[in-house]
């Protein structure tokens, strides 16, 4: 069922037992957020483990790992985020921007062939995230070609809603392991662990100073155990760097893809866009973080792009507590084994949230009186909470 037109959809169909909500002003900081204000002294949502790929041989990453283990290996591993080092690892980032270039004049303009832009957006991620966190890159842009491991991640990602619902219904289970069975996706798995805990391995026995994630994360771990405090063992770190190759590359390739898509679908958004783009810059050179950040009109296409096209348009699932809550005034009960999340591309595409919401419309983010009253609280591409 779907209430269209309230705060709460309740969707029942893919599985029983799963809410969805799209009023994120309130639910975005009820569902995710810490216990302050109204939430004060009751449960958290604690996440729905079904919906969450497990670690590298049983060891959780800080996405699932428990509250306590979650802070210190996220104060660990959010070093290698900071801005700090986001500047430090820009020549490896622009390196891959020039090569993606590069590799399409040189192949399908060269060739007079029509451009996969998907598939160049996926090969320059996945060449970047790899380089930054291996030390060296799956050697996509360069043969022009994809990766068995980039494969069997993005065939896993469009698989993962099938097995989370297979999981729910025994008599589906069975009939999928006689029908399609297991050897292939667990060999697929097994085949990138063992690939990924040698470039893990490889990577940190290097002793390199080379900026990337793995020397920021390695440097931090050191300055903890020099405090007497506890570090990460070199199965979180592993589990970690299999997080951060799922969780920035697809994502990146899909909000790349949005955008590419939205702007050529709307030649005004795509004139102004060149404008301001080549009014700003003369050369690839004067192409840097800094630089890009000014680019406000840029910055209002990539967000709406990143509504319209949210790199995880369903939710993170999280379980509803034990004692039932409220959520965007509804009392959800907890003695039903519900788990609820906030759906990004309903709750985005809503036309009780935004105006004109199904319209690409930059401006909406740049002030436009038209749109002074969506609910941008609703926006929130990146997830919300210190769980996130």
């Amino acid at each position: 069922m779907m209430y269209s037109g309230y705060s709460l959809w309740t969707v029942v169909g893919a599985a029983a037992g799963l809410i969805s909500v799209t009023k994120g002003d309130e639910a975005w900081q009820e569902i995710y957020g810490f216990r302050t204000g109204k939430q004060k002294g009751t449960q958290s949502f604690q996440k729905d483990k079904l919906w969450y790929a497990p670690g590298v041989d049983g060891i959780p990453s800080m996405l699932i790992a428990s509250d306590e283990d979650h802070g210190r290996q996220r104060r660990i591993v959010s070093h290698a985020f900071s801005e700090r080092s986001l500047h430090n690892q820009e020549w490896l980032i622009q390196k891959y921007a020039n090569l993606l270039v590069s590799r399409i004049k040189e192949t399908d303009i060269a060739e007079g062939k029509v451009s996969d832009l998907n598939e160049w957006y996926t090969w320059t991620t996945f060449d970047v995230i790899a380089d930054l966190t291996f030390g060296r890159s799956l050697g996509c842009l360069e043969s022009k070609s994809t990766h068995r491991f980039v494969k069997a991640m993005i065939d896993g990602i469009k698989s993962f809603p099938i097995f989370y619902c297979i999981h729910h219904w025994p008599t589906l289970q069975r009939i999928y392991r006689l029908v399609v069975g297991e050897a292939g996706s667990i060999k697929q798995r097994n085949d990138w662990i063992a690939s990924l805990k040698g470039m893990v391995a490889k990577r940190i026995d290097a002793e390199t100073d080379r900026h990337d994630f793995m020397t920021d994360i390695l440097n931090k771990v050191q300055d903890e155990e020099s405090k007497g405090k506890e570090g990460m063992t070199r199965g979180e770190i592993t589990s970690n760097a299999n997080l951060m190759m799922g969780a920035g590359t697809e994502t990146t390739a899909t909000v790349l893809q949005g955008v590419t898509f939205l702007v050529l679908q709307n030649p005004k958004v795509y004139e102004t866009l060149c404008k301001e783009v080549r009014g700003r810059f003369k050369s690839l050179d004067d192409i840097t973080i800094d630089a890009a950040n000014s680019l406000t009109y840029t910055i209002a296409v990539l967000t709406e792009a990143m509504r319209l096209f949210p790199a995880v348009p369903a939710g993170f699932l999280r379980k509803v507590p034990l004692e039932g809550t409220e959520i965007s005034g509804c009392f959800i009960p907890g003695n039903c084994n519900a788990s609820i999340s906030m759906s990004q591309h309903a709750s985005y595409t809503d036309s009780s949230n935004f105006r004109d919401a199904d319209k690409f419309v930059p401006e909406r983010w740049l002030g436009d009186e038209r749109y002074k009253d969506d609910n941008r609280a609703t926006f929130s591409p990146f997830s919300f909470g210190p769980r996130k």
